[in-house]
């Protein structure tokens, strides 16, 4: 009976040994599987890695290059001038004018070098990587698109870690198992590559001035790209931007003070002078318009937009979509403008701004209001109109002439949003209390792709537009 036992028991042991023994190899397959898949997860995760950094990088050049339309404020559109101005910047965007690249992405690595230049290299474009494509829309053919591709290949490819050793050992096309020529050049590198599309949309956002007097190089290309502190009212406007209605070549008065009774309405814009510049109180974002200090702060905002830099100008502050904003009165219901001093002054500085080139005027939602005390006027949109003729004499009729500019284009300093509000609002709106910009109304609604899925929505006429990606698909 005890050698029986003893026999059974060896029979389980047998058992055991022969199962672990079939286990054991499973389980180390399952090791070495885990591991060569983490090991790929390396090469697959830094690929993904570079991808988003060149679709970054890409995006960032076309949208700062396609604001480069025109260089400075005083230009007049010229499409071949546009595009030889595009290009330039991306030339900027790669570094090739001060050697500076915007941005740049994972590459090889290189072990020739150390610290981040060994794993990081600029992201550079060439003239195979720009392309402007005109708006497949009929209705809209002057409108052009810029497409850049972002890439990583040649001597700034990845080089594959884990692939080639997992290809080779895995059997390779030879079926021999072995490496070296068994592994296909496709797997020991990869090349990532992204095409992105900018078009222009209407500004919903103008940045503050840049200080003409001490700002930086860089700096200095946003320069005179700021809101002119006289507001135009969108009920008039709208009209004479309508997309389906043709451009208006007439010239128009902007009444800068409450209308008369007897003041004629044909080629009559309402419009006021506005407070742009920047408060230093928290409860208001801009100043406002009922004293003394507020008329040396319009006179010292005008000063920003005259062709002599003066060490008292103020640049105007950022202006959004749902800034509320405070009209002067210039009637003679108020005293802000009673002495002929401060009326000359004025004149002074509104003669001084150069007549035959565009302005950035705030769109408001509707006629001035010009209450004593409050910012009652809500900007909508923002318009680009040509000033022609600046005011003579003090009266109540005292206006600017201006004109509707042929093409809309994107501006530098401007940007598209429908997103949070950068200005707090003191309104009672319902998007104000969600810290959101306000809906956006016509003219100044984003553009959309249109039913055949490649043109898109037409310009409005003479509005300041911004650079934005396109709504349309980009096959990489």
């Amino acid at each position: 009976m005890k050698f029986h036992s003893r026999h059974r028991s060896s029979n389980k042991r047998n058992f055991t040994d022969r199962a672990s023994g079939a286990v054991l190899p499973l389980v180390a397959f399952i090791i070495v599987l885990g591991v060569a898949f983490m090991a790929f997860s390396v090469d697959v995760m830094r690929t993904a890695y570079a991808s988003s950094a060149v679709r970054y990088g890409a995006e960032a050049a076309a949208l700062g290059a396609f604001s480069a339309s025109l260089t400075r404020p005083e230009q007049i559109f010229n499409r071949s001038q546009a595009e030889a101005n595009i290009r330039q910047t991306i030339g900027q965007a790669s570094g090739v004018i001060d050697n500076f690249a915007w941005n740049s992405a994972p590459y090889g690595p290189d072990s020739s070098r150390q610290g981040l230049a060994a794993a990081e290299s600029a992201l550079r474009f060439d003239a195979s990587d720009v392309t402007i494509v005109n708006n497949p829309n009929s209705a809209d053919r002057g409108d052009y698109f810029l497409q850049v591709r972002g890439r990583r290949d040649g001597s700034d490819a990845l080089k594959l870690f884990f692939l080639p050793l997992i290809y080779a050992f895995s059997g390779g096309p030879s079926g021999q198992g072995l490496p070296g020529p068994a592994v296909p050049a496709e797997s020991r590198s990869a090349s990532p590559h992204r095409l992105v599309e900018v078009i222009a949309q209407p500004a919903s956002r103008i940045g503050a001035g840049v200080p003409r007097a001490s700002s930086s190089g860089r700096e200095q290309d946003l320069s005179g790209f700021a809101t002119l502190p006289v507001a135009i009212s969108n009920l008039q406007f709208r009209l004479l931007s309508d997309p389906n209605v043709a451009l208006s070549a007439a010239s128009y008065k902007l009444i800068l003070a409450p209308l008369q009774a007897n003041t004629p309405t044909t080629n009559v814009l309402r419009g006021a002078l506005v407070n742009v510049t920047r408060s230093p109180s928290s409860l208001n974002y801009y100043n406002d318009a009922s004293s003394s200090a507020s008329v040396n702060q319009l006179l010292a905002n005008l000063a920003y937009f005259s062709p002599a830099i003066s060490n008292n100008e103020i640049p105007s502050a950022l202006v959004e979509r749902g800034s509320h904003l405070s009209a002067f009165n210039l009637g003679s219901s108020s005293s802000l403008f009673s002495s002929a001093t401060v009326q000359q002054q004025l004149l002074l500085q509104l003669q001084k701004l150069p007549v035959g080139r565009s302005y950035i005027f705030p769109v408001l939602a509707s006629d001035p209001n010009f209450v004593a005390s409050g910012q009652a006027n809500e900007v909508v949109g923002f318009a680009r109109l040509r000033l022609l003729a600046t005011p003579v004499v003090f009266d109540q009729s005292i206006a600017l002439t201006v004109m509707l500019e042929p093409d809309s284009v994107a501006l530098r300093n401007a940007s598209f949003a429908n997103a949070k509000a950068v200005v707090p609002s003191n309104s009672s709106s319902s998007t104000a209390g969600s810290g959101m910009l306000p809906a956006p109304v016509a003219p100044f609604s984003a553009r959309v792709l249109l039913s055949d899925g490649f043109g898109i929505s037409t310009r409005p006429h003479s509005v300041v537009m911004a650079p934005s990606l396109s709504p349309r698909v980009m096959v990489n």
